[in-house]
């Protein structure tokens, strides 16, 4: 069975757009309008770039509706998998491991002024996006660890370019 349109699918962290000669009607969820809505004004993105809404195309009753990902697993009865993304960065040598969270802290909670930063005694989060002090292996060298859910991606590798240029300076 052919489509008459070229299909593939994009690699992680890409978007795909299908052109087609009909206009697609969808319906877009009220709640995850609003989650998009706020997330958008807390940080603007690139006016060079479209918006992007991340959000499951769930199809019911020969209507197209675009859901936060949670409300449709529960609506068709799935366990959600969530993909964590981590990526530690090495402390310098020189570095006092709880003062070079702090700093990271400071210019996270200086440059994100609207976002809620929630800290703990060694790690501090936004959103998904956790930022963690811990030792490497049986050594007495540390890394500062961030984690964060793919839905936040784009927050988690912000996160991450702050990091590194802090520990940088």
């Amino acid at each position: 069975m052919e489509l008459g349109i070229d299909c593939f699918m994009p690699a992680n962290g890409e978007t795909a757009v299908i052109k087609t000669a009909l206009p697609v009607r969808a319906v877009i969820d009220q709640g995850l309008l609003m989650k998009s809505k706020q997330k958008y004004e807390m940080n603007p993105p690139d006016p060079k770039r479209p918006c992007l809404v991340h959000g499951v195309l769930v199809v019911k009753d020969d209507v197209l509706t675009l859901m936060d990902s949670q409300k449709a697993a529960v609506e068709l009865g799935l366990t959600k998998q969530e993909l964590i993304l981590s990526c530690p960065v090495p402390l310098p040598d020189d570095s006092q491991p709880a003062t070079a969270l702090a700093k990271i802290s400071n210019k996270v909670q200086k440059d994100l002024v609207n976002w809620e930063v929630t800290r703990r005694d060694d790690s501090f989060c936004i959103q998904s996006v956790d930022v963690s002090l811990r030792q490497k292996d049986q050594s007495a060298k540390f890394e500062i660890l961030v984690k964060w859910l793919y839905e936040d991606d784009e927050l988690g590798n912000y996160i991450l370019k702050m990091v590194k240029s802090v520990l940088e300076e």
